[in-house]
């Protein structure tokens, strides 16, 4: 399938194509997207597709999709999406919980963007100097991202490669965590449709709650 969505445990993961007009208003893919993530009842929701909506370059400026920024990421927020993972960038690269572009928690309703490109192709440089405000991490390594839900709560993690035949994982081997506990925080949600054009509309957007 160019697209599709499935549950495991309390979790519901979409998988995006971004070469199938992914971000495109009207577009078949758009349109499903809409459904899927209005009818799903599940607590956590998980967002996969290639190419990020948010990343920065080796000079740690941004480097975002620009039809993904402005067509799909209110989509994200309005429904509550908790993690989109992308790769497309070798390296590893985690944003701080990010509303209309901008740094904010997830209480408020901000999503966390990962780039999780190192699970095989050359590695890039990720540059030098001081990361951009967004970047919450960023690694230059052979990488998985692993998740760990409990109920309410989850642990994400970092996991660089072993480095032999005789290297099992352990706690030396994670390079990055965060935890979203989500534990007693109610859901925001919008109450008028997304047309969504700029970071202070997106701001305004999210303030409306029931």
């Amino acid at each position: 399938e160019l697209y599709y969505s499935f549950d495991y445990g309390n979790a519901h993961y979409v998988v995006l194509n971004n070469y199938f007009s992914m971000s495109s208003v009207g577009s078949a893919q758009y349109n499903w997207l809409v459904n899927d993530l209005a009818t799903t009842s599940q607590f956590w929701k998980f967002v996969v597709f290639h190419e990020p909506a948010y990343a920065t370059d080796s000079s740690q400026q941004p480097r975002d999709g620009t039809n993904t920024v402005r067509n799909l990421v209110p989509l994200f927020e309005q429904y509550n999406v908790d993690v989109v993972f992308n790769g497309h960038w070798h390296n590893y690269e985690r944003m701080y919980p990010l509303l209309g572009g901008q740094v904010s928690t997830i209480e408020a309703g901000g999503v966390v963007y990962i780039v999780t490109g190192g699970g095989g192709a050359g590695i890039i440089n990720i540059g030098t100097g001081t990361l951009n405000p967004r970047t919450a991490a960023k690694v230059q390594k052979f990488h998985l991202t692993m998740i760990d839900v409990n109920s309410c709560s989850l642990q994400l993690s970092g996991v660089q490669k072993v480095s032999g035949v005789g290297d099992t994982f352990d706690a030396s081997d994670v390079f990055d965590t965060y935890t979203i506990n989500r534990c007693g925080v109610p859901l925001i949600e919008i109450v008028s449709e997304p047309d969504i054009r700029s970071s202070e509309e997106a701001i305004n957007y999210m303030q409306k709650i029931r």
